[in-house]
Order: C-alpha cells, then sequence, then structure tokens
C-alpha cells in the first residue's frame, strides 16, 4: 500500500524546534517527519504546496526609503529551501505566487500614533 503526505506549510513552521536558519535542516528535518509518519508503507508522493516569496521593490511609506523583499533573509531562507526539498525523493514541490498592489495597509492604532505626532 502506498502513502501520500500533504504538508500545511503553516503548521509545519509552528512545529516546536523548527530552525528558520538551516534549509537543509529544515528540509531534512521535514522530510524525516513525513517518512515516519508513512508508518513502514511505501511513500508514493509528498505534495507540498506554497507560494514563492514576494520579490518586488517597494517604498516604505513613512521612512521613503526603498525595501526589496526579494533580497530579505525570509525570502533568501524560503528559495534555498524549495531548492533543499526539491531535491528530496518522491517530493511534488508545488509553488503559486503572490500577488501585491504595492499598497501599504497601515493599522488604526499606526495611523492614530503618526497622526499625533
Amino acid at each position: 500500500m502506498a502513502a501520500i503526505s500533504l504538508i500545511d506549510t503553516g503548521l509545519y513552521k509552528a512545529k516546536k524546534g523548527f530552525d528558520p536558519k538551516d534549509p537543509q535542516k529544515v528540509a531534512n528535518d521535514l522530510y524525516e517527519l513525513v517518512t515516519a509518519h508513512s508508518k513502514g508503507k511505501y511513500l508514493y508522493r509528498v505534495l507540498y504546496y506554497d507560494a514563492r516569496p514576494l520579490a518586488m521593490k517597494v517604498q516604505n511609506p513613512i521612512s521613503k526609503k526603498e525595501l526589496d523583499f526579494s533580497t530579505s533573509i525570509v525570502a533568501t531562507f524560503r528559495n534555498e529551501f524549495f531548492e533543499k526539498l526539491k531535491a528530496k525523493r518522491n517530493v511534488a514541490l508545488r509553488l503559486g505566487y503572490l500577488l501585491s498592489d504595492g499598497q501599504w495597509l497601515l493599522r488604526p492604532t499606526i495611523t492614530r500614533e503618526l497622526l499625533s505626532k
């Protein structure tokens, strides 16, 4: 009998011991978790769904500095993690993409704080 595993990225990231500094370790830990979960069955496929990190440049509305999301620590980690995960046996990586209209939304509390200064 074959096993197929679906992974909820958000729940996995909340797992105790998740280390966002080492993409290879995270990919290895995830694969070990899935293979242990298959309980000795033939692991046919691991389906991993996620989205590529946002890769755009925007201007911070307050400081007016340019922010490049594609070079952030999170984006760098996730891109490297996806590459490590793709190298694993029986893993099918399905990546969507994020849309952004470039608009900043400030929470009401932040807006009040900014207007009071």
